[in-house]
């Protein structure tokens, strides 16, 4: 690991544990350079806000974890993805909870939407598809996705798996193919 990259998880760290501390509208750019005994300038060499760093903090594990070049994947990584967010659960229900310019939920939501327009666009026949058809699909996915997110991380432990379940059968199998899936569960289980 370089020294840009070493810097930047000192950075992530000290955020992630200030917010542990303090609401993370509360951290500024000085509390999380004093954290770790780091310059202003130096946070500004790597990050142009705290907003791009509370991003970067998902975006480095969501790049080591999801892989969506493999079609039966596509989804596979989810549950990889929701406990490294519950493992930092006060850091990113607050990031959710953050609103104005590039705030988490806006830039997720945007990150979502390019592994669906790339899920899309490799994972299925939609050459015959309008391209604002598709832009339309992909927004839908990643906003009902967002916001599944966000719901997930409030699900008890012990029944988080259920519910990353039911998510993606809602994702590969639309509402009725999950109704019934739900339906034939709950039948054989009498």
């Amino acid at each position: 690991m370089g020294n840009n990259e070493r810097t930047k998880n000192l950075l992530a760290n000290a955020v992630l544990e200030l917010s542990n501390k303090k609401p993370l509208s509360d951290i500024s750019v000085s509390d999380i350079t004093d954290f770790c005994g780091m310059s202003r300038n130096t946070f500004y060499y790597h990050f142009k806000d705290k907003q791009e760093l509370v991003f970067w903090i998902y975006t480095t594990f969501h790049d080591k974890t999801i892989n969506l070049t493999v079609a039966d994947k596509k989804h596979s990584n989810t549950m990889e993805l929701l406990k490294y967010m519950r493992k930092y659960l006060s850091f990113f229900r607050q990031a959710f909870g953050e609103t104005g310019q590039n705030c988490f939920k806006t830039e997720f939501q945007k990150s979502m939407y390019k592994d669906y327009e790339y899920v899309l666009g490799n994972n299925y026949e939609t050459s015959d598809i309008e391209a604002e058809i598709k832009h339309f699909i992909a927004m839908y996915m990643a906003h009902s996705s967002v916001e599944a997110f966000e719901m997930l991380l409030n699900i008890p432990a012990q029944d988080l798996e259920k519910y990353v379940g039911i998510y993606l059968s809602l994702l590969s199998n639309g509402l009725s193919g999950t109704i019934k899936k739900l339906g034939s569960e709950i039948g054989a289980a009498k």
